[in-house]
């Protein structure tokens, strides 16, 4: 009876060793599992702020026109930098109608 006591213990033993084992191997997967997940959501949350900070530095640094040198421009009274032919513009004396019976302005 000794003997199969011993080997009951023996067995018993091992199985308890290898049930922790299996638990701890477990346990462990799961901390990583865990670990990941709040990497995960860390990474997700410093994207987030990023784009946070770059939308809020776009709107505070937009580009603005230069509403006075514009209106100075235009202010002047030539005629011949609203046509678009060139920024010299066309003589105002060749625009003129009645100069000729040609229908080519000759």
């Amino acid at each position: 009876m000794s003997g199969v006591t011993t080997a009951t213990v023996i067995g018993a033993s091992i199985a308890s060793a290898a049930i922790g084992a299996g638990a701890s191997m477990y346990s462990a997967h799961k901390s990583s599992n865990a670990q990941k997940s709040a990497a995960n959501q860390q990474a997700e949350a410093s994207r987030k702020a990023l784009n946070q900070q770059k939308s809020e530095f776009a709107r505070q640094n937009q580009n603005q026109a230069d509403v006075g040198a514009l209106l100075e421009k235009n202010m002047g009274n030539e005629t011949g930098s609203t046509l678009l032919t060139s920024p010299l513009g066309v003589d105002p004396n060749q625009l003129k109608l009645g100069k000729g019976t040609s229908l080519l302005g000759g």
